[in-house]
């Protein structure tokens, strides 16, 4: 599934939250009813929607993040849904499959040589060898495993590296702006002083509100 594609899901899924579950007073219980569903759905399948407390949920901002987390999630299911399906029709390479399982070529090569990779043959010399996503690998513990399956545990772990890389960043992102509205308070108030001439480093004060309103647009881009 490409990007394009996923946007048009997620985007599509937001439409359907919006009108499936809004936060109303006549049916908020039953829009809380239904992210706990929908939260414990994808929990079964191996998702695990990072919701917050049921009272948090009575708290309108508290309910969209909520929502916004189960339509994330749900993206993430057909997306991978998508790749089973890619990754099972799949052709790699012995370097491509000793990447995804983080060993050595050397280890692929023996491993082809003693058979554990079903139905694939030492290749004549100078002939390459070609791995399908639906031949079945034998760990030397006895432990089989497709490589379509391997290689989506491998984008999961990318996935996994690059969110949490993401949630440093906010963190990161967090600390400075508290830091910058501790010392001029908000953005608004640090333009005023800017433009009346008041601010005591002139610099210094115009060079923070660049990386101030450059912090709150990247945080805006990385929580989406």
């Amino acid at each position: 599934m490409s990007v394009m594609e996923q946007h048009i899901l997620q985007n599509k899924l937001e439409s359907v939250a919006k009108h499936m579950f809004p936060f109303e007073a006549e049916n908020l219980h039953e829009g809380i009813a239904l992210v706990k569903v929908l939260s414990a759905v994808l929990e079964s399948v191996g998702f695990a929607p990072r919701i917050i407390d049921e009272m948090d949920l009575l708290k309108q901002e508290s309910f969209e993040k909520a929502k916004q987390e189960i339509i994330r999630q749900l993206t993430r299911a057909a997306v991978q849904g998508a790749s089973i399906t890619a990754e099972q029709n799949k052709v790699y390479s012995p370097t491509e499959v000793a990447r995804m399982m983080g060993v050595s070529h050397t280890t692929i090569s023996k491993y082809i040589a003693a058979g554990r990779f079903q139905g694939v043959e030492r290749p004549e010399p100078g002939k390459h060898v070609e791995i399908t996503g639906k031949t079945i690998l034998e760990y030397p513990n006895g432990e089989t495993k497709a490589v379509y399956q391997i290689a989506l545990e491998f984008k999961e772990r990318m996935r996994r590296a690059e969110e949490e890389e993401q949630e440093s960043e906010i963190e990161f992102i967090e600390k400075k702006i508290q830091a910058y509205q501790e010392r001029y308070g908000s953005i608004e108030d640090l333009e005023k002083e800017l433009y009346s001439g008041t601010t005591l480093s002139n610099t210094s004060a115009a060079l923070d509100l660049d990386v101030w309103k450059y912090l709150h647009d990247r945080r805006f881009v990385l929580l989406g």
